[in-house]
């Protein structure tokens, strides 16, 4: 398999169209190939732009232009497949599986609360996250504010 750089990138806000563009153009230039950024602030009107701007797929979740939203920035040049999309907790926890070459890729862009009390995040959705992502046949990357791989 080909090398993939990650990236997770806390953007506080992307609203304003020069820095969300100097952002695109950072991740660009560095060649990140699978971008998480969290805390984007983004609407439902944002996706058909914002995807113009970057160039590439990308997968928002969250519809408030004050707080949350996360999204993952897909810039492959190899041919990949998105085989599942699902938003858990929206603006909060999206999960992606990528079909690329031979290997399915689960992919997790978690932004947590800002609060100590993170119980609504775990309660609920912990047995369905890890049912998700724990099955030994795919290699695990897991991207917040911190970077763990399996």
């Amino acid at each position: 398999m080909e090398s993939i750089k990650f990236c997770s990138f806390n953007v506080n806000g992307l609203g304003n169209r020069p820095k969300r563009e100097k952002i695109f153009s950072w991740l660009k230039q560095n060649n990140f190939n699978i971008c998480f950024l969290q805390e984007l602030h983004c609407t439902l009107d944002s996706k058909e732009t914002w995807k113009k701007q970057w160039g590439h797929e990308l997968y928002l979740s969250g519809n408030s232009s004050n707080s949350k939203g996360i999204g993952i920035l897909i810039n492959l040049n190899s041919t990949y497949e998105i085989s599942k999309y699902e938003e858990l907790i929206p603006g909060r926890l999206q999960i992606m599986k990528v079909k690329l070459q031979d290997s399915t890729i689960t992919l997790i862009n978690i932004y947590g609360p800002n609060t100590d009390d993170i119980t609504f995040f775990w309660e609920g959705r912990k047995r369905q996250l890890w049912k998700i992502t724990l099955k030994p046949s795919y290699w695990q990357v897991i991207l917040t504010q911190y970077l763990i791989l399996n």
